[in-house]
């Protein structure tokens, strides 16, 4: 009775082919995590090329930002003249 339970559980193929073929399915399933890995690297390679590209645009940024109360005084200054005549204009 006990052999009978465990045969047609473990079906008619051997304990060693059983753990050969969870091997090879592990193996397979390890392949495929590799090449999904060297995928994932080879992506992250090209993004670090591109922001190694814009890098030196970054870093200007901040020396060409130009906070409001300068954006202001520019305009002030350059309307300054033209100040006058403009409301004159439209009095």
């Amino acid at each position: 009775m006990g052999d009978q339970n465990t045969d047609a559980m473990n079906g008619k193929r051997p304990f060693e082919e059983r753990v050969f073929a969870r091997f090879d399915a592990l193996d397979l399933s390890m392949r495929v995590m590799d090449s999904s890995m060297r995928d994932m690297d080879a992506r992250l390679q090209k993004l670090e090329v591109r922001t190694y590209d814009t890098k030196p645009i970054w870093e200007q940024a901040p020396s060409l930002a130009v906070g409001p109360q300068t954006l202001f005084d520019n305009l002030n200054a350059n309307l300054g003249g033209s100040k006058t005549s403009f409301i004159m204009l439209f009095s």
